[in-house]
């Protein structure tokens, strides 16, 4: 549907083309506004098939010797996705960076879609950082991002962005929650294990365990090396009613038996504002007393734990690692793909809206 509006004589003259062919179309209709001035409207009918084949329409609108032109065609649903922190960014700068990206077919609707952000329902307004369009192929994609510092992180609980198409009343919009834990009550564990069906293969566990659900982030490092990323599950429940989480990190067997120091280093949610990573340490030459003595120099806590505590904690979480060990594949330690897709509906009905003075 082709609408004008506010114009003045009411003679108008509309023409519908296809693809740059005119088209057959009906007569306008005209009617005269509340405001003395006059309103038209011209309603042009499309096959499935032609709309969903991306055909452009376009409405050409001559009033007093002035033409307009307004084009429409199908285009793809813009899909909006919002990544968590990275970790990097959070271990080695101390800063959350959180990315909302949103990628369409259709280059013009990805470039005139506006990106909010929110932060506890609170509108963000500073450290935004909205970049470039990049395109690959068919698919254009933009990125925003939105930095929170450390100190102001242990803070957050949601975060929300949304993405208004030009044009659009509704926003599309996706957000995070994150989970405050008890800071004073997070243990790590380490445990190097050699993979039998991979000899050339050393994988080392670190474990995290609270009494309460949080969002913890873990991240490794060999000897004075950059922080890596491991293989980290998602949180788990123990009979006891504690939470675990754990994170794999393989190496070669090389840099094993060469005394590397392999750290597991932990973050999580209800550290305060001490962005210090809570770390421990494993080398070859600690193996025998880490495998014998866990208890001993070997658990990393915020408080002292009860010794009965402590091994009725590793007797139970102890099954789990070795389950997840022997499930484990090289494949899976060197990627991890997550697809999300987002299908929504499209209403065939063609509208443009063409002012004429």
């Amino acid at each position: 549907m082709c609408i004008i509006e506010d114009f003045t004589p009411n003679k108008v003259t509309v023409t519908w083309k296809k693809n740059d062919k005119n088209v057959e179309g009906p007569t306008p209709i005209v009617g005269l506004q509340t405001s003395d001035l006059f309103s038209a409207s011209s309603l042009l009918k499309v096959t499935n098939t032609d709309w969903n084949n991306k055909v452009k329409y376009s409405c050409l609108v001559e009033h007093q010797k002035q033409t307009t032109i307004k084009t429409i065609y199908k285009t793809e649903p813009l899909t909006v996705t919002l990544n968590p922190p990275s970790l990097k960014k959070l271990f080695m700068d101390n800063q959350a960076v959180l990315e909302c990206v949103i990628s369409g077919t259709d280059k013009i609707t990805v470039s005139g879609t506006t990106i909010t952000w929110h932060v506890n329902g609170q509108k963000q307004t500073d450290h935004i950082d909205l970049k470039s369009i990049e395109s690959k192929g068919n698919l254009n994609s933009r990125v925003s991002t939105l930095t929170i510092e450390h100190t102001e992180w242990t803070k957050v609980n949601k975060v929300q962005c949304s993405a208004m198409e030009s044009g659009e009343v509704t926003p599309i919009i996706q957000d995070l929650s994150f989970t405050k834990g008890q800071a004073s009550s997070v243990s790590v564990h380490l445990l190097p294990e050699e993979d039998t069906k991979k000899k050339e293969i050393v994988t080392l566990v670190c474990l995290v365990v609270s009494p309460s659900l949080c969002d913890v982030y873990i991240m490794w490092k060999v000897n004075n090396s950059d922080y890596q990323e491991g293989v980290t599950s998602p949180p788990q429940k123990t009979p006891e009613g504690n939470y675990s989480v754990t994170s794999v990190f393989t190496t070669t067997k090389k840099e094993w038996e060469g005394n590397s120091l392999f750290t597991c280093a932990v973050m999580h949610l209800g550290s305060d504002n001490n962005t210090a990573p809570k770390e421990r340490s494993v080398s070859k030459s600690l193996e025998n007393i880490l495998l014998t003595e866990p208890e001993a120099g070997f658990a990393l806590s915020c408080m002292d734990n009860d010794e009965d505590e402590f091994s009725s904690l590793w007797s139970t979480t102890s099954s789990f690692i070795i389950l997840f060990l022997l499930s484990l594949t090289y494949s899976t330690v060197l990627s991890l793909v997550k697809v999300q897709t987002l299908l929504i509906s499209c209403d065939c009905r063609l509208l443009m809206k063409a002012i004429g003075s």
